[in-house]
């Protein structure tokens, strides 16, 4: 009996549950984005995001933060500038 309880322990874990913590894991970060990227915030008011579009807007805010030309003192201008963008872009 003891080894049948050994057996089971040793048994992998069904790919349904892997995936299934693979995609919670995904979505859950997903949802942090939406709740940090300045673009997101804005635009969620309008209705639900796509994972796309949170992606996307993640990218293009990364990106604007690393531009060598990046306005200094200027942040919440140009961040209210993408917010505009993709709300009514």
């Amino acid at each position: 009996m003891a080894s049948k309880l050994k057996e089971r322990k040793r048994t992998p874990v069904s790919h349904k549950v892997i995936e299934k913590r693979r995609r919670d894991r995904i979505n859950r970060c997903l949802n942090e984005l939406g709740k940090t990227v300045p673009m997101a915030l804005a635009k969620q008011s309008s209705g639900k995001l796509e994972k796309a579009e949170i992606l996307e807007m993640t990218v293009q805010y990364l990106r604007a933060l690393h531009s060598a030309d990046f306005p200094r003192g200027r942040e919440k201008e140009l961040l209210a500038e993408f917010a505009n963008y993709f709300h009514y872009g």
